[in-house]
């Protein structure tokens, strides 16, 4: 009979391993419990009489399936052999689900199995249950004894109805799984029938199928077993009943009750291993939250928070693969998958156009979801999870400060239990601790981003204002050298100012003169009696040479205007050097002639042209020459030499010397003033307003040259006129 504990949503079916006393039930049922829990996670007990017991444990650990929302575990029982425990026999075989008979398979224990045999089907009556609907499967045991009765033979003594039938050897585990498997088919099959699924052939089908891969890897290891997992030792928890093993007939109802009473003890005992394993799962969820929270407290990056919390769902709640997606433009994108290739609930698309995944979050609640074969009719996600095959899986919306961040999903295959409702809980845990730290991550990563564009904005004022400073520096040294640069033209202008008062005193005077003397010489030559010849000769003499005076103090103001223009470069063209000393000199040869001055010009050959003005230069050459001449001694000598500089090649150097009587040290330093002529003009210097080495000196400075000056006192001076060349 199906029960269904609705506490634990759990349908137990119960299976009883019936047979003669020493058949190998309890070692059949010791290693089953070994090969399905090496773990021992649930205990198998043992309901000990005077010479025999009954064994019995819950077989939580696998996964059969789920039937209407309930999750399908087995109950395995063994009975006693021995024939005065027959009422103990029928205590344990209320109920059942479905029945394996253990015979012995050696020759002498012949009656013994159809005995037990018989005594099976009278028991199952006196539990109105009909032998001929039960699921029943024979294991013929002992298959390593000799002599054996033959296979065929015990066959047809106590398997009319030609059930299955396995030949085992319950010692070393030979096909004691593959008696179990089918067994557990059958029984399923039938708790199918009496819940109504029977008419539901594919619902049926998958339930099965659940169980035939549940049952897969335990059969492959049976197949392989060894007698040294047989051998091992097998704990059970032993309940020792009260009644002593000659229990008299008539007290038969007696001993019903206190067998009832020890088996509801095991159940019990069987429901407090299962709170001690659940508490033992809470203990072990309680440090895997912990362990999860602490790794959690050390990271700042949300999204290694994010793959962090998919590693650790994985590895706590032993799922094959999950995902975890976010939203990117409105919609679900995968940001990490672990051991899947792509999210099966992503990669399904609904008849809306959006993924199953997109459907799925907008529920904003965590979601179990387990395959129950006992539906009529597959959900959509159930069907994709199938397709997937998966067995199980957990969805969990991420949720940080209301603000929908994705999907957590976790997948388990036919190798793993379902999840369970502790498995969503701690699942729940985990997530809502991830997005409480993201969200903290994520807000502290935006602090620091306040605080970095802080401190960029305050570097940039900074900078702002260091440039403002130096602007401002800058232009305080603009302003300064401005002040400066005033201040000097300034002092220029009333330099200018006074060079023009000297200007005029000297202009006037030299005017003063000539203008005399030709006043007087033209007033005689204009009397109505012309002078004698000689006298007229004289005046016209006079005339010209005062005229010539007034010619130099023309070309003195010409210079003094030259000097008084703002420096500035000259326009430059190529000239020919013999051709500008040549025309410099032309005007001066008179004046020379008269004073038999020898002008003696030596120009290197091979000379190029020089970038010049040649209209300044010629005037700066003929302002050198002309000193040269007015202060050379009679019958002097002027050489004038033009050649490339030797310590500076790139230079024109023009060397103009004379021998005259020299300038002394003292007025050595005072021959570029303006005006200077070495004495006081009233004195009968030559004539001349004195600017010539001036105005040279301005010519040579604007050409990018240099103009000095050596003398000795009676040893004549030299002028060297430098320019680029």
């Amino acid at each position: 009979m199906v029960q269904f504990d609705n506490q634990s949503r759990q349908i137990k079916l119960k299976i009883v391993y019936y047979g003669p006393a020493l058949g190998g039930k309890t070692t059949s049922l010791q290693y089953i419990h070994r090969a399905v829990d090496p773990t021992r996670r649930t205990q198998l007990y043992s309901l000990n009489t005077s010479n025999d017991r009954t064994l019995f444990f819950d077989l939580l650990s696998l996964d059969l399936g789920v039937i209407r929302g309930h999750k399908l575990t087995l109950q395995l029982y063994t009975v006693p052999g021995q024939v005065q425990y027959d009422a103990t026999r029928r205590v344990v075989l209320s109920g059942v689900d479905a029945v394996v008979f253990v015979a012995d398979a050696q020759k002498n224990q012949l009656q013994a199995n159809i005995q037990s045999r018989k005594n099976l089907e009278e028991n199952l009556v006196a539990n109105k249950i009909d032998p001929a609907t039960i699921p029943l499967v024979f294991q013929l045991n002992k298959q390593d004894l000799s002599p054996l009765t033959p296979a065929t033979e015990l066959n047809r003594m106590i398997n009319p109805q030609g059930a299955p039938v396995f030949l085992t050897t319950a010692t070393s585990g030979r096909d004691v799984m593959e008696t179990f498997a089918a067994i557990s088919k059958s029984a399923v099959a039938g708790a199918g029938k009496r819940l109504g699924i029977d008419g539901d052939e594919k619902a049926l089908h998958r339930l099965q199928e659940q169980v035939r891969k549940a049952l897969t890897p335990f059969i492959d290891a049976d197949r392989q077993a060894s007698t040294e997992m047989a051998s091992e030792p097998n704990e059970a928890v032993e309940i020792q009943t009260l009644l002593p093993s000659d229990q008299p007939l008539e007290e038969i109802e007696l001993m019903q009750e206190a067998v009832h009473a020890n088996l509801a003890m095991t159940d019990l005992n069987s429901q407090l291993d299962t709170t001690r394993r659940r508490l033992e799962h809470t203990i072990e969820a309680l440090g895997s939250i912990s362990q999860f929270g602490r790794k959690l407290s050390t990271l700042r990056n949300p999204r290694d928070i994010l793959q962090n919390l998919l590693e650790a769902a994985c590895k706590h709640l032993y799922a094959q693969g999950g995902a975890i997606m976010l939203f990117s433009a409105g919609s679900l994108r995968e940001f990490k998958v672990k051991f899947l290739i792509q999210d099966p609930l992503l990669s399904e698309v609904s008849p809306s156009g959006s993924s199953l995944a997109d459907q799925m979050v907008k529920e904003k609640s965590p979601m179990l979801i387990t395959l129950d074969p006992t539906r009529l009719q597959q959900t959509h996600v159930e069907k994709v999870i199938e397709a997937a095959d998966c067995i199980s899986a957990i969805v969990i919306p991420l949720v940080a400060q209301d603000f929908l961040l994705g999907l957590l999903t976790l997948y388990r295959d036919h190798d793993r239990l379902s999840f369970d409702d502790e498995d969503l809980q701690l699942a729940t845990t985990m997530a809502l601790n991830t997005s409480a730290a993201y969200s903290n991550a994520a807000n502290w990563l935006k602090l620091q981003k306040t605080n970095q564009n802080l401190e960029t904005q305050v570097a940039e004022r900074t900078r702002d204002l260091e440039s403002s400073l130096s602007e401002v520096k800058v232009l305080n040294t603009d302003l300064s050298e401005k002040h400066h640069a005033l201040k000097q033209a300034f002092t220029d202008l009333e330099e200018m100012g006074r060079l023009k008062g000297e200007l005029l005193a000297r202009v006037s005077h030299e005017l003063r003169t000539p203008v005399s003397s030709l006043l007087t010489a033209a007033v005689i030559l204009a009397d109505d009696e012309p002078p004698p010849p000689e006298v007229g000769a004289r005046f016209v003499k006079i005339i010209r040479t005062e005229a010539e005076r007034l010619s130099e103090i023309i070309e003195g103001v010409v210079q003094a205007a030259i000097l008084a223009a703002a420096a500035e470069a000259p326009i430059r063209s190529d000239t020919d050097m013999n051709e500008l000393i040549d025309s410099a000199l032309e005007p001066l040869r008179p004046s020379a002639l008269k004073r038999e001055v020898d002008i003696r010009l030596d120009v290197q050959s091979g000379l190029p042209k020089i970038p010049c003005d040649p209209e300044s230069l010629t005037t700066a050459v003929q302002a050198i020459t002309k000193n040269a001449i007015d202060f050379n001694e009679t019958r002097g000598s002027v050489d004038i030499k033009v050649s490339r500089n030797p310590d500076k090649n790139d230079e024109i150097a023009i060397k103009i010397r004379d021998s005259g009587t020299g300038i002394p040290p003292d007025d050595l330093p005072l021959v570029f003033d303006a005006f200077w002529q070495g004495g006081n003009i009233m004195t009968g210097k030559p004539p001349g307003i004195g600017l010539g080495l001036t105005i040279a000196k301005r010519v040579a400075e604007n050409h990018g040259g240099s103009l000095s000056i050596f003398s000795d006192a009676g040893a004549g001076t030299e002028v060297v006129f430098s320019l680029p060349g």
